[in-house]
Formats: C-alpha cells, sequence, structure tokens
C-alpha cells in the first residue's frame, strides 16, 4: 500500500473541517492534532473565509513602513543620476542645496536607491598581489641548502650555567640541535651527531659534508 502523502495545506484543511464539524470539541480536534485551540480557531475561520486557498501562508512583511523614503524623493535621486551620473554623495548635496526644505535620507539610502534602479554596478576591489621571489617553496635537493632555525629561549643548567636551544632543521637531511652555553662551547645532541658524522669517545663530532664542517667552526 503507498504511502499517502500530506502537505501542510492538506492537514490544515482536515483539521478545519473537522474543527467546523459538530460532532467534535474545539479541544478534542486540537487534541487530535497536536496544536493550540486558538491555533485551531484560526485556521477554522480562515477557511470559513476563503476556503482552501485562506490556509497558505501569508506573508509577515508590515503593511506600511514608517521611515520610508517617498515616492517623490526616490524619483528625484533616480533624476539626478541619470541626468548627471553623480555618486549619492554628490546627489544629496545638490538635493539639500536646491531643496533645503525636504528631510532627505542619509547617504546609505541612496546608494541602496540606485542600487534598486540598478543605477550602480557593485564592484570589488581587485587588489594586486605582490610579485615576490618567496611565493611559492625553496626546493632543496643537497644537504645543507636550505635550513630553518627555531630559537627555544634559554635555561639554566644544573651546574648553574645558562643553556640557549637553538633547533636546526634541514629540508633534505635530518634536525640537528645546537646548545650555546654560556661558556661559549657548542654541544650537538648524539643522536643528531651520528646522522651527520660521528662521535669520539671525548665528545666531539666530526661532520662529513663541507657544509657542516663550516657551520661547525662558525659555532665554536
Amino acid at each position: 500500500m503507498p504511502i499517502e502523502e500530506k502537505t501542510v495545506v492538506d492537514i490544515r484543511e482536515q483539521m478545519a473541517q473537522l474543527a467546523l464539524d459538530e460532532r467534535y470539541t474545539v479541544t478534542e480536534v486540537a487534541q487530535m492534532f497536536g496544536v493550540t485551540r486558538p491555533t485551531l480557531r484560526l485556521w477554522r475561520e480562515r477557511y470559513r473565509d476563503g476556503g482552501r486557498a485562506e490556509l497558505v501562508d501569508h506573508s509577515h512583511a508590515p503593511h506600511t513602513c514608517a521611515h520610508r523614503t517617498s515616492e517623490a524623493i526616490e524619483q528625484m535621486v533616480v533624476e539626478e543620476r541619470k541626468r548627471w551620473g553623480f555618486g549619492s554623495k554628490k546627489i544629496l548635496r545638490r538635493l539639500q542645496d536646491a531643496h533645503p526644505e525636504l528631510i532627505l535620507p542619509k547617504r546609505s539610502t541612496i546608494d541602496a536607491i540606485l542600487t534598486r534602479h540598478e543605477l550602480v554596478k557593485p564592484q570589488r576591489n581587485k587588489r594586486e598581489r605582490a610579485k615576490t621571489p618567496f611565493a611559492r617553496r625553496y626546493a632543496a635537493t643537497e644537504p645543507g641548502e636550505l635550513m630553518t632555525v627555531d630559537h627555544k629561549g634559554e635555561f639554566r643548567l644544573r651546574n648553574g650555567r645558562y643553556c640557549w636551544n637553538a633547533c636546526f632543521i634541514r629540508i633534505v637531511s635530518s634536525s640537528l640541535v645546537y646548545r650555546r652555553t654560556s661558556g661559549g662551547r657548542a654541544a650537538i645532541s648524539p643522536a643528531s651527531a651520528r646522522a651527520r658524522g660521528s662521535t669520539s669517545a671525548g665528545g666531539s663530532t666530526s661532520f662529513t659534508s663541507p657544509s657542516s664542517r663550516a657551520w661547525a667552526a662558525s659555532s665554536s
């Protein structure tokens, strides 16, 4: 058995017909459809006055607007635009000088009038993007060709010296951690040292690539 589809208007019509039937009370019909009694009475009276056509939702817009711009002033704005092609600021100034006795709308209202009559075309500000060589990411292919530096701040060691941490990350190779203490010595973590060169028994580090050896010499 196919499912019977009903619209909102169909349900309202059925509800109104049962409310007009003397066999049912307003309370019974309201409980049957899960609505309040004022709502039921509203659709019943509208169905009684205009039939099914009155069961459609009406517009909730107000019928009048007290602060709406009059048709005469709106026509004056349109004529100024068509004749001289001025913008809203110039049009408002000309109307104030020509008709000081009138209460004219704000400049934004004149813009809305011109837009409504399709006398202006909204344009977006197109900003030209600055051309820079760094617009695209630099693609490194050799170890030591591109390296980023991240300063981690300072902290105090157990021996009383301060340590300044900086993390050097190479795009091609792995990361290298460099610490510079207050004594002026540079230290490199063993894991990073093994990744780049070799660590001797005394703790000194040798680097295999020329760029790494140059960096170690400048940091010491």
